[in-house]
Order: C-alpha cells, then structure tokens, then sequence
C-alpha cells in the first residue's frame, strides 16, 4: 500500500498517462486512515479538527484529482469526465469506472500499467519479450516422453 500511495504522491501533478486500480484505491485508502489518524490525535489533543480538515483536504486535493484522471485513463476516458463528480449520479458513475479494469492494450493516453502484452507479443516498453528457456525444455521433454509411449503403445 505504501510503494502506492507514494508513487502517487510522487507524480502529484501529473495528469497524463495511467494509474492502475491498486495504485488509485491503496491511495485513497492510505488518505482516508493518514486524515482519520491525524484528525483523531488532533481533536483529541486541541478538540477542534476543522482547521486541519481542511488544510488536509487542500493538501490532498492536487494529488487526488491527477491519481482520478490518470485512473480514467486507464479505462479509456478523459479526465474531463472528472467534472460530473460534483453532481449525485455522475459521482457514483466515476466510482463505477474507477473500479473497472484498465484497457488491456496501449491507448491514446500510454501503455497499460500492468504491463500486458498488446497483443502483438510487444510489453509496455515495446520490446520483444524472451522466452522462457526452462519452460521450453520442460515442455518439450514432456512432448518427446509422450510420444515415445505412444510409440510403446502402437
């Protein structure tokens, strides 16, 4: 959660290329339990937590919106879309789309985070990937065994 949350933190000001599903939700996740943390000690402590409420939510507004519209992103829409979030439905329509997995491809706005074949045998980076040799002489040992106990068999 925490490798997450700070490469979020990290690209705060990015609002280009894709975020993954793990890397949106463990960063809201990590913002909820840092504003519950800090927000508890500091009632508890002074009594009134408005004024860190806000500073904290001022803090996490920037990162919060780059980590949306780079999750939107990732399945395929505008960050643009992030302006409906005000309104009832349109909030619980992001939600929905926050939670659908990412396109499994390269799209107009990058290469799948996941790292996925494109479908043409090409990773993220555009690079041929290897062959596992163990698999291949694994596989292949166990093709020559079956065909010499089919050839026992005949």
């Amino acid at each position: 959660m925490i490798k997450y949350f700070t490469r979020a933190i990290g690209k705060f000001a990015t609002f280009t290329g894709r975020s993954r599903r793990k890397e949106f939700w463990y960063f809201v996740l990590a913002v909820a339990i840092i504003k519950a943390i800090l927000l508890n000690i500091h009632g508890s402590v002074i009594g009134n937590e408005k004024g860190l409420e806000k500073f904290l939510d001022l803090l996490f507004f920037v990162p919060s919106l780059a980590v949306a519209v780079r999750r939107l992103h990732d399945t395929g829409r505008s960050g643009w879309w992030m302006l409906m979030a005000p309104t009832g439905i349109g909030f619980i329509i992001l939600l929905f789309w926050f939670a659908q997995d990412g396109d499994p491809h390269a799209n107009e706005y990058g290469a799948n985070p996941k790292g996925y074949d494109d479908g043409n045998g090409d990773d993220r980076t555009g690079r041929r990937r290897r062959k596992n040799k163990k698999y291949r002489k694994r596989l292949y040992k166990t093709l020559k065994e079956w065909e010499q106990d089919d050839d026992q068999l005949v």
